[in-house]
C-alpha cells in the first residue's frame, strides 16, 4: 500500500487482497457499504450502513428505544447450607416512546448486598430500579429516586427515596401576568435517616474516624452516595485519586494525602444511614408562582410554598415483633425512654444458635445482685438475654469475647460494662414542616422578601400528646447591582443586602439550616461542634453588607471593590456576638494584584463563662506575567482569639496567634501550582506560666 505523502486530486490510491468464496456468507456484514450511484467522475462513496430490520420495536408500534442489559445465572453452595440458585437482571432503556415523550430507566434485580465501594468519584448501583418520563409540560420518577427541595431557608429537604415523584410546569400565560409555575409532589419511603455529625480531628491522623448515628450508635450503614463532607468549609471530593475514602458497611471516613488532618481541622459530615428501626414514609410538595414577567425574563414576584411530613409506618409493630404489651409501654412512656427486660424465657438447647443464659445470685461488696450466667443443663430456668449498649462505665457487662453460639456477656460489677440486659424499645415517631415564602419588586432593581415556617415534631406518636410546634421566620431587603452614574460618569456598580433571622428554640427542620461554618463565624466554637444544647435555643440574628464594584480588567481600566459587612446574634440568654467584616481587591492589566479580608468578632459566652475576640486577616498579592499565564503570589493569613473569663477579678488568656506564608505560582494552561509555605502559632497563657510556639515549612 503506497500513497503520496501530501495527496491531491491525481492521486493513486492501490490496495492489493483475497477474497473469500461468496458463499461463504448468506448476508453482508459490514458497518459502512459502497454507494451504487456514482458522481460524473466515476467515483463512488462509502456511506453508513443501514441497522438491519430483524429488530422488534418495543411497545408496539412505539419509535425504536436503545436498550442493553445482562442477565445472570449461578448455584451457590456452602458446608453450612443448602444449594440455592441465584439469578439477577439489569435492563436499561433510553429513547422516545411516543411524539414529545422520552423515558430513561434503569431496572436491576440482583441477590446481593454488596454496597458500593466508598473509593471512587462515581458509584455503580445495585438492585435499583429507576424510571424517568420526560415531557414538554412536566416530568414523572419512579424507584430509587433522589429528591431535593432546596428553595427554602428552613425546609430544605435532599434524600435518597423509593417511591414516586411528579413534576408539572406552566408556561407563560395572561399575557405575562402568569410568567410560569412549576409543582412537585412526591410520596416516598425514606431509605435512611439524615444525620450531622461533627468530628473531633486528631493530630496527625487521617482515619478512619467512625460515623454514629443520631443516638451514637457505632455500628450504621451509610446509604450510598448520600454522604457530604466538608473541612474547614470546603466540600470535598471522594475517591483515592480526591480527598476521602469511605467505607458504607462500617461508617468509617478516611482522608487521603491530599487532605492532611491536624487537630485545628474543621470536620463536618451530612450523611443518610440506615437502621433496623421501621418503615419510614415520606410526602412532601414544593409549588412556586411567578408573576408579572419582565423582559429580562425574571418576575416581580414570587411565591413558594413547601410541605414536608415524615412518620413512621402503621406496620412497625409488625416489622419489629412487638408484642401488645410492649405497644402499651411505648404508648405509657411519654417522652422517657421505654425499657423492658431483654431476658425471654427458652428451653436449654445444647446445640443452640444464641447464648443461653441463668440467673445467679452473686455476692459484690456486701450487696446481693441477680445477675445472667452461661446456662448449663442443670439450671432451673434458661434465658435467652438481649443486651444493650450503653455510655462505658453505665452498665454491668462487657463483651467477654465470642462463644461457639454467640457473643457471650460476662457480669463484671455495677459500673463495669458498657451493656446493660435491658432492652430498649424504638418509638414511632412524626415530623412534619410548613414553609411559605415570597418576594417582591417595588421598585426596579430593590427586591424586598420573606419567609415563614413551621414545625411539628412527634418523638412519640402512641402517646397521644401530638408533639410540640415552633416557629422560624426570615426576611430582609435586598438592592440589586445597581449602576451609580454622575452626568456622563460612570461611577462604579452598588448592591447590599439587609437581613434579619428567627428560629424558635422548639423549632425542628429536617436538614441542616445553618452554615458548615455557623460556629467559627460568630465565634461559638474555635472549631468543630459547639456547645451541647445549642439547637434548643431560640436564635435572633441581624446581617447585612453593602458592596461597591468598578472596571474591568480584561479592558484595562482595571477592577476594584469593596465590601463591608456587620452582624449581631443572640442565642437564647446563653450567647451575644457582634461581627464586622471587610473584604477589598483592586486588580488592573500590567498591574499588581491586591486582595485583603478582615474578620472581626466580639463575643459574650455563656455556655464557658467568658468572653472574647476572633480577629481574622487574609492578604494576598500577586502580579500576573505571560499574559495572566503565569501569576506568581504572596499570601499572609493570620488568625488570633482571646478569651477573657466573666465573673471573676483575675484575667484569664487563652490566645491563639497563627500566621502563614505562602509565595507560589499558578498556571492556567496547563494547571500547574508550585510553591511553599511557612507557619507560626503562638499560645499563650500568661496566667498559667505556659509558652508554647511551633513553626513548620
Amino acid at each position: 500500500l503506497r500513497l503520496d505523502p501530501r495527496p491531491h486530486v491525481s492521486s493513486t490510491l492501490v490496495a492489493v487482497y483475497r477474497t473469500l468464496p461468496r458463499a461463504a456468507f448468506d448476508d453482508p456484514i459490514a458497518r459502512r457499504r459502497v454507494d451504487e450511484a456514482a458522481d460524473t467522475l466515476g467515483r463512488r462513496r462509502v456511506v453508513e450502513a443501514g441497522r438491519p430490520e430483524t429488530d422488534e420495536p418495543l411497545f408496539g408500534d412505539a419509535p425504536r428505544l436503545r436498550r442493553r442489559g445482562s442477565i445472570s445465572r449461578g448455584i451457590v453452595a456452602g458446608n453450612r447450607r443448602d444449594v440455592s440458585i441465584e439469578s439477577g437482571l439489569r435492563m436499561e432503556l433510553s429513547g422516545e416512546v411516543a411524539d414529545g415523550v422520552a423515558v430513561q430507566a434503569v431496572l436491576t434485580d440482583e441477590n446481593t448486598p454488596i454496597q458500593p465501594e466508598g473509593t471512587t468519584q462515581r458509584l455503580s448501583d445495585f438492585d435499583r430500579v429507576y424510571v424517568q418520563l420526560d415531557t414538554r409540560g412536566g416530568q414523572a420518577r419512579l424507584g430509587d429516586i433522589d429528591l431535593a427541595f432546596t428553595g427554602s431557608e428552613f425546609a430544605p429537604y435532599v434524600r435518597k427515596l423509593q417511591g414516586a415523584a411528579v413534576t408539572a410546569r406552566a408556561p407563560t400565560l395572561l399575557g405575562g401576568t402568569l410568567a410560569g409555575a412549576e409543582a412537585t409532589v412526591a410520596g416516598a419511603t425514606a431509605r435512611g435517616l439524615f444525620q450531622s455529625q461533627d468530628i473531633a480531628p486528631v493530630e496527625g491522623v487521617q482515619g478512619p474516624y467512625r460515623l454514629t448515628g443520631r443516638d451514637g450508635e457505632p455500628f450504621i450503614i451509610v446509604i450510598a452516595g448520600s454522604e457530604r463532607v466538608y473541612l474547614d468549609g470546603l466540600l470535598l471530593t471522594r475517591g483515592e485519586a480526591g480527598d476521602y475514602v469511605i467505607d458504607y458497611a462500617t461508617g468509617e471516613l478516611t482522608f487521603t494525602p491530599r487532605r492532611l488532618i491536624t487537630a485545628e481541622r474543621r470536620i463536618t459530615v451530612d450523611f443518610e444511614y440506615t437502621t433496623s428501626e421501621f418503615t419510614r414514609t415520606v410526602i412532601g410538595t414544593e409549588a412556586e408562582a411567578r408573576l408579572w414577567a419582565k423582559e429580562d425574563g425574571t418576575s416581580r414576584v414570587r411565591v413558594r410554598g413547601t410541605v414536608l411530613r415524615e412518620s413512621d409506618g402503621a406496620a412497625f409493630a409488625d416489622e419489629l415483633g412487638l408484642t401488645e404489651a410492649d405497644l402499651d409501654l411505648i404508648e405509657a412512656s411519654g417522652l422517657a425512654p421505654a425499657v423492658r427486660s431483654g431476658a425471654e424465657p427458652v428451653l436449654f438447647d445444647p446445640e443452640s444458635p444464641f447464648v443461653l443464659y441463668a440467673r445467679q445470685d452473686t455476692l459484690f461488696e456486701g450487696q446481693t445482685y441477680s445477675v445472667f450466667v452461661p446456662a448449663t443443663a442443670a439450671a432451673d430456668s434458661v434465658f435467652r438475654v438481649r443486651f444493650s449498649r450503653v455510655e462505658p462505665g453505665a452498665g454491668s457487662y462487657p463483651r467477654a469475647g465470642r462463644a461457639v453460639n454467640g457473643i457471650l456477656y460476662e457480669w463484671a460489677g455495677p459500673t463495669g460494662g458498657d451493656y446493660v440486659p435491658l432492652r430498649l424499645l424504638p418509638k414511632p415517631t412524626r415530623q412534619q414542616v410548613l414553609d411559605i415564602q415570597a418576594s417582591v419588586e417595588p421598585l426596579p432593581g430593590l427586591e424586598v422578601f420573606g419567609e415563614t415556617a413551621r414545625s411539628t415534631d412527634d418523638p412519640n406518636s402512641l402517646d397521644g400528646a401530638g408533639g410540640t410546634g415552633g416557629g422560624a421566620s426570615f426576611g430582609g431587603l435586598r438592592l440589586q447591582p445597581t449602576p451609580l452614574r454622575f452626568g456622563d460618569r460612570d461611577l462604579g456598580v452598588l448592591s447590599a443586602e439587609v437581613v434579619g433571622r428567627f428560629k424558635g428554640e422548639t423549632f425542628q427542620p429536617f436538614s441542616r439550616i445553618r452554615p458548615v461554618e455557623f460556629n467559627r463565624k460568630w465565634n461559638v466554637a474555635r472549631a468543630g461542634a459547639g456547645f451541647t444544647g445549642i439547637d434548643t435555643l431560640a436564635e435572633t440574628t441581624a446581617e447585612g453588607f453593602v458592596r461597591w464594584a468598578s472596571g474591568d480588567p480584561s479592558a484595562g481600566s482595571g477592577q476594584a471593590w469593596v465590601q463591608i459587612e456587620a452582624g449581631r446574634i443572640a442565642l437564647g440568654d446563653r450567647f451575644d456576638g457582634q461581627r464586622g467584616g471587610l473584604d477589598a481587591a483592586f486588580r488592573r492589566a500590567r498591574w499588581p494584584g491586591l486582595a485583603y479580608r478582615l474578620d472581626v468578632v466580639d463575643s459574650e459566652n455563656g455556655f464557658a463563662t467568658e468572653e472574647g475576640r476572633w480577629l481574622r486577616q487574609l492578604g494576598r498579592l500577586d502580579y500576573p506575567l505571560l499574559g495572566d499565564r503565569l501569576v506568581p503570589f504572596v499570601e499572609v493569613e493570620q488568625e488570633r482569639r482571646a478569651q477573657q473569663a466573666l465573673g471573676t477579678d483575675s484575667l484569664v488568656v487563652d490566645a491563639l496567634a497563627f500566621t502563614e506564608v505562602r509565595p507560589g505560582l499558578a498556571w492556567a494552561s496547563p494547571t500547574l501550582t508550585a510553591g511553599a509555605s511557612a507557619e507560626w502559632r503562638d499560645e499563650q497563657r500568661p496566667l498559667g506560666g505556659t509558652f508554647a510556639e511551633a513553626a513548620q515549612v
